[in-house]
């Protein structure tokens, strides 16, 4: 969750996700205003990825996953934070056959 791709000197941190081995199945979870993982970078680092992996993202989403004030009179934090947890929940059942949650 919230990934912190782009360090605050501007440094890519990507060779930790291309290290990962295959079997290391990963969700990213990120907000669409998340300049920490900005999403085009994030997407050529996957492409690059051994691991498998698959994201979601959080409409008007900074890093923490936090609406801003105007999507929040269209989605409250709570409906975005439960779209949050069901991702994760079929993430889990799908990658690691946790089944039911």
């Amino acid at each position: 969750l919230g990934y912190p791709l782009v360090g605050q000197n501007g440094t890519v941190r990507d060779q930790v996700l291309l290290d990962l081995p295959k079997d290391a199945a990963v969700l990213f979870v990120s907000g669409t205003r998340d300049k920490m993982c900005p999403r085009e970078q994030l997407e050529k680092v996957r492409e690059r990825m051994v691991a498998p992996s698959r994201g979601y993202e959080v409409e008007a989403g900074d890093h923490g996953l936090n609406l801003t004030k105007t999507r929040q009179k269209q989605v409250s934090q709570a409906a975005a934070d439960r779209a949050v947890v069901e991702q994760i929940k079929s993430f889990l059942s799908t990658q690691c056959g946790v089944g039911s949650l």
